[in-house]
């Protein structure tokens, strides 16, 4: 039987190629490798691609990964730098490919590349106190360079486990409370001082909140369809959003997500390795259009509120509300409708995706 060949589908920014080849039902362990700095060679299973680019490539600094989940099974991603920064009008030499087609998602043409390359030159990296003015220009996206400098920064939170205070935030609904438990078995074994938020008795959750908002290094949130649903994991959750703490999700329940750890050494190892397990603090994360949390108090229910007003009597802000989805009262002020555009601006951020999702 004759080989297959992939879908691939391309698109480019002036440096650099981005290739997606689809192979569906592909079977064992795929095979990429750059022959020369123009010949690619690719093989999985039945599927068989070889080609020349149309122009030299840096052979070297090529990187490709076969993505994981159930929905991208059978993919892989290519990023390959140019030999010399330009736009290139066709990806290969010779007639044209059957098999290969644009990216339509991420393309842009070269004017459209510059003019994008010059508005994100002008985005001045917002400081975290001034993240909502940040936002004053509807469409405002962070730069990767916004991105790279957050990493930096953060990444030593999760990277070094030993000696980190860390506040382990799940539901009451099993199975989470054992999955909190032995990934605090785990990061104690790391050297961290980890602490799971246990419910009961009240007096003692109440302390270890307090210690999760003042004296915590990182906040992990045990997350699953249980977390949402529990008023008062909901009420943890925007402690941690109002005390500006960094925390990271880990998901217990959905293989798909970006989080997920299906065991407490799958969780530790996301934390130290990967950037989907970066503790990030609530500014940073609007700033860096990172998974911020995106409900405030008024979408709690009323046993989510009792909760968190329990914890107010023991904790105190050390700064103003982050909690710019508050709404307050029926009749609004000229700052609550300042605060509304804020939100509308926010929701329109937040749904453009994370920076590492989008490739500039």
């Amino acid at each position: 039987m004759p080989d297959k060949v992939p879908k691939i589908i391309w698109y480019q920014r002036s440096p650099t190629l981005f290739l997606s080849f689809s192979c569906d039902g592909a079977t064992g362990q795929p095979d990429m490798k750059m022959v020369t700095d123009t010949e690619i060679f690719f093989r999985w299973g039945d599927y068989h691609f070889n080609a020349t680019f149309a122009k030299p490539v840096d052979p070297d600094g090529a990187n490709w990964i076969e993505l994981s989940g159930t929905k991208n099974k059978g993919k892989i991603e290519l990023e390959v730098p140019k030999a010399a920064a330009a736009h290139w009008t066709v990806l290969f030499s010779g007639v044209k490919l059957k098999n290969v087609g644009i990216n339509f998602d991420f393309w842009m043409e070269e004017d459209e590349e510059i003019a994008d390359a010059n508005r994100e030159a002008k985005v001045v990296t917002a400081t975290a106190e001034a993240y909502v003015k940040g936002r004053m220009c509807k469409g405002w996206q962070p730069t990767r360079e916004d991105w790279n400098n957050t990493l930096a920064k953060y990444r030593p939170l999760t990277a070094q486990l030993s000696g980190r205070k860390i506040a382990i935030s799940c539901s009451n609904k099993a199975p989470d409370p054992k999955f909190a438990k032995e990934l605090e078995t785990a990061l104690k074994a790391a050297g961290a001082d980890a602490r799971t938020l246990i419910k009961f008795p009240v007096k003692t959750w109440l302390e270890q909140c307090v210690w999760a908002a003042d004296s915590a290094d990182v906040a992990v949130v045990v997350y699953s369809a249980n977390y949402d649903a529990g008023n008062v994991a909901c009420a943890e959750m925007f402690l941690i959003k109002e005390s500006n703490r960094p925390f990271v999700r880990v998901c217990i329940d959905d293989a798909d997500h970006v989080g997920y750890a299906a065991t407490a050494a799958d969780a530790v190892k996301l934390l130290q390795e990967a950037d989907a397990g970066i503790a990030l603090d609530q500014k940073s994360r609007v700033l860096c259009n990172f998974d911020p949390v995106s409900w405030g108090y008024n979408a709690m229910d009323g046993a989510g509120k009792d909760a968190y007003g329990k914890i107010q009597k023991l904790w105190t802000k050390k700064e103003a509300s982050l909690d710019v989805f508050v709404t307050a009262g029926a009749c609004p002020t000229q700052q609550n409708i300042g605060e509304s555009k804020e939100v509308e601006e926010l929701k329109a951020m937040i749904s453009s995706g994370a920076p590492s999702q989008r490739r500039r």
